[in-house]
């Protein structure tokens, strides 16, 4: 019986008798099985035996009771030779089961005070030689099952010089080294024969081995947002803690409980001078906590101290929480894949960090293209409360006219300025095929953004149907936003053809927003830069689920709105990345090379003009088509022959271009340009568009020459709700 003593915390119970409150003088107590309460169960007292020969620390033994207890004359425990003690039961059987006691108190003349059923019966479930009052493991990968350096060579470090190196070698543990000069330290992790029958049955063992000029080795696991986890609320009263290592052949290891602000305390200390693996444990009772962080930023660490020379054998660190003193836990076994799920403390951040792909195009900022204005979109003076396409797959809605100015803020992110006070929205479509299947799962979104101050925003989801037409940022200058509410809400909607815009629904999963009630969007801040201005917040949002409605198969298209509240004249956002993705868990957006980017906003808007340069007359030859078409001369005239050239879209175009526009690449009164004559000649013919490809016809001045090279640049325009 190594574990499980259980004492009240009451130092010195005091029994008096039922009738007259006079001490049980001469009275006794008797301990049955509750289960079978004619079978006598032991209690026990705790003795010293000796001290550790290496710690100094006292050493105890468990020591069985008399049954019945004699009671002292004035009514309190004692042993057989009459010493006032502390009285331990042990509520479990021999395999560790629950094992509750059922207790009697009689006076002096045998006659029944009270009983005790099912005693004790607070905090006891299945702990004995197995653990410690039905407690798991409080520290996560015990016994170092993932890992993370390679176990085949292991880690090796060598510093060239004094220095304080933190090693994150394996989920949720640290190594915090200390060079003194120049050394190295290497970090193995062993796998353990089941045949080898340790004591625990580790799978593995990590080994530590510390060579020349290391000043200190420590483990750590720090358990973040936890300033006072485990500590007494009232000093002697609960607030124990159970530690338990076990240790390899000349290791030598002391185990702290260490908060972000307040004194250390040590759990368990042990030198294992043996040749055999060897376990330590031991049962402290913490003090009220003094720590002054909260849960934000405070956090404990448990540090193990380690040899700082030879090597260090160390598995199954264990620490439990417990509310009543009990001495000897043993170390809780538990399966490599129990362990394995246990890690989702550290690997979820770390998931939730990963990018993954985002339906949406373009709105990686500081890939986006802007094909057609270019970066830098001065004010618009299309009205209050009007929309129009200023980067690739990006609208911008204005509350008033002129409101906004839009550049590439020097992160590369897109920067909207308030050129006067009001409010904006960022929009983008997205057609019926990626609409439908968008709609099909749950939804999340993340938005990358800053502002020169803090500012209210929402984020809403929706869906078109009734009408394969969008409202117009062209003939009109709307978008779905007609107007917004307070918080960057669209109030109002345009509605175009007869057709009805449907807000995809969103449940109260918040991420870092709450859900409008009244409006079912996402309603969130985005805060003011960060000190230095080069790390985005990141505000993770999700929600949104149509929960396989009928209805997803009547979408003709998908809108995302990002409105805000408004804002003071020249102050501004800069959103560095939009996603919306599949799922509950919205990331960052998978990294795409420049040149992906650009094709994928390419099916909307397409032209020949190197990236960046914005379409017009006099642009250069870079980039531009070019044709050679060939002529006859019959003495009074020239005649063309196949004066046409065949183009091909880099990638498929979302629909036909809506308009397609030529220009002369050198000068900027005709649409092409005669390199052969050195002239400007005229005007070109576009014929048969399609989604793949297209054709040019210029029409050719006559000239003796037998051929003219023929330079000129095509824009191609499939922008949704031109």
């Amino acid at each position: 019986m190594a574990a499980g003593y259980i004492t009240s915390v009451s130092l010195n119970p005091y029994l008096v008798d039922k009738d007259t409150g006079a001490p049980l003088s001469g009275g006794y107590i008797q301990f049955w099985k509750d289960s079978d309460r004619t079978v006598p169960k032991l209690v026990y007292q705790k003795v010293t035996t000796g001290t550790d020969p290496v710690s100094g620390d006292p050493v105890y033994e468990y020591v069985a009771l008399p049954n019945p207890i004699q009671l002292s004359a004035v009514g309190t425990i004692q042993n057989a030779i009459g010493d006032n003690v502390a009285l331990y039961y042990y509520p479990f059987d021999d395999q560790g089961n629950v094992e509750l006691y059922y207790v009697a108190v009689f006076n002096s003349l045998g006659v029944q005070q009270f009983v005790r059923e099912g005693w004790p019966g607070s905090g006891v479930s299945g702990a004995g030689s197995d653990g410690g009052a039905g407690a798991d493991n409080m520290l996560s990968n015990s016994q170092f099952v993932e890992v993370l350096f390679n176990t085949a060579t292991g880690l090796t470090y060598t510093s060239t010089g004094s220095a304080d190196v933190v090693f994150p070698i394996a989920p949720d543990w640290d190594l915090l080294v200390t060079f003194s000069g120049i050394g190295t330290l290497t970090v193995n992790r062993l796998a353990i024969a089941g045949n080898a029958n340790l004591e625990t049955n580790p799978p593995y063992v990590l080994s530590i081995n510390a060579g020349s000029n290391i000043a200190s080795v420590v483990l750590r696991q720090r358990l973040e947002h936890n300033p006072g986890i485990w500590s007494a609320i009232t000093s002697g009263d609960g607030g124990y803690i159970a530690a338990f290592m076990l240790l390899g052949p000349s290791t030598n290891a002391v185990m702290n409980y260490d908060p972000s602000v307040g004194a250390v305390q040590q759990l368990v200390a042990g030198n294992n001078v043996s040749a055999e693996y060897t376990s330590y444990s031991n049962t402290v009772q913490l003090t009220p906590s003094a720590n002054t962080d909260t849960a934000d930023v405070g956090y404990v660490d448990i540090l193990i101290s380690l040899s700082s020379a030879g090597t260090s054998l160390i598995t199954s660190i264990q620490v439990l929480g417990l509310e009543t003193e009990i001495d000897g836990v043993a170390y809780i076994q538990e399966p490599v894949n129990r362990q394995i799920d246990h890690l989702f403390n550290y690997y979820n951040e770390k998931l939730q960090y990963k990018p993954i792909p985002s339906w949406l195009i373009g709105w990686d900022f500081p890939m986006n293209p802007t094909q057609f204005l270019g970066a830098s979109v001065a004010a618009q003076a299309v009205g209050a409360n009007k929309s129009y396409y200023a980067w690739d797959q990006t609208i911008a809605f204005q509350s008033v006219d002129s409101g906004l100015t839009i550049s590439r803020d020097s992160t590369g992110g897109l920067k909207v300025l308030a050129a006067l006070a009001g409010q904006h929205a960022l929009v983008q479509y997205l057609p019926a095929n990626i609409a439908k299947e968008m709609l099909s799962r749950s939804k999340c979104v993340m938005v990358c953004a800053n502002g020169s101050v803090a500012v209210s925003a929402t984020v809403s989801l929706w869906y078109l149907k009734g009408t394969s037409t969008l409202p117009s940022t062209v003939t009109s200058n709307n978008s779905i936003v007609a107007t917004l509410d307070a918080n960057g809400y669209p109030a109002t909607l345009n509605t175009p053809g007869g057709g009805t815009w449907v807000q995809v629904p969103r449940s109260n999963l918040g991420g870092s927003a709450i859900t409008n009630t009244a409006t079912n969007a996402a309603l969130f801040t985005i805060p003011v830069t960060p000190t230095g201005g080069s790390t985005f917040n990141q505000i993770p949002l999700n929600g949104w689920d149509m929960l396989g409605s009928a209805d997803i198969l009547n979408a003709t298209y998908f809108a995302i709105v990002i409105g805000t509240a408004s804002l003071a004249q020249n102050d501004y956002v800069v959103y560095q990345a939009i996603t919306c993705q599949d799922g509950d868990i919205p990331t960052i957006p998978a990294p795409k090379t420049k040149s992906a980017h650009l094709q994928d906003c390419q099916q909307f808007y397409w032209s020949t003009f190197p990236y960046g340069v914005v379409p017009a007359q006099a642009a250069g030859l870079a980039g531009c088509i070019f044709g050679r078409f060939g002529y006859f001369y019959n003495g009074a005239s020239n005649s063309a022959a196949s004066f046409s050239v065949n183009v091909e879209f880099p990638v498929q175009m979302i629909a036909t271009p809506t308009t397609m526009t030529t220009y002369n690449p050198i000068n900027a009164n005709a649409n092409w340009y005669n390199n052969a004559i050195g002239a400007d000649s005229g005007t070109a013919t576009l014929y048969n568009a399609n989604q793949n490809n297209f054709g040019i016809i210029p029409n050719i001045v006559g000239t003796d020459n037998p051929y003219n090279d023929v330079y000129i640049h095509v824009s191609a325009d499939a922008r949704l709700g031109q």
